[in-house]
């Protein structure tokens, strides 16, 4: 008897784990957020082909500072992340004028 309680005890948790491993996979496949990843993922794909040098450099250092910034307005978050996003905006205005004017 003890031994058909231990055979059915691994059968149930073989089922459980293929059980288990099926809908992971069926919720990868039709997740919102899976498909949203991998949209995000093409995306920045795309705009990395599309985008120069010098305005990923400039983006870079802003996300750099955006880090730092987070790090030091933990207590205020709201306007911390105003101003950096303010920053950002202005930075990648000035370069994309600056890139226009001279090609004139």
């Amino acid at each position: 008897m003890a031994s058909t309680q231990g055979k059915l005890r691994e059968q149930v948790e073989t089922v459980r784990g293929r059980l288990g491993h099926g809908a992971e996979k069926l919720v990868a496949r039709t997740g919102v957020k899976h498909r949203a990843r991998e949209r995000a993922a093409d995306v920045r794909r795309v705009v990395d082909d599309k985008t120069p040098d010098r305005v990923r450099h400039a983006a870079g250092r802003a996300g750099h500072v955006a880090e730092r910034a987070a790090r030091t307005g933990k207590r205020r978050p709201v306007p911390t992340a105003s101003v950096v996003g303010g920053a950002v905006l202005a930075l990648v205005f000035l370069l994309f004028r600056r890139g226009r004017g001279n090609g004139r």
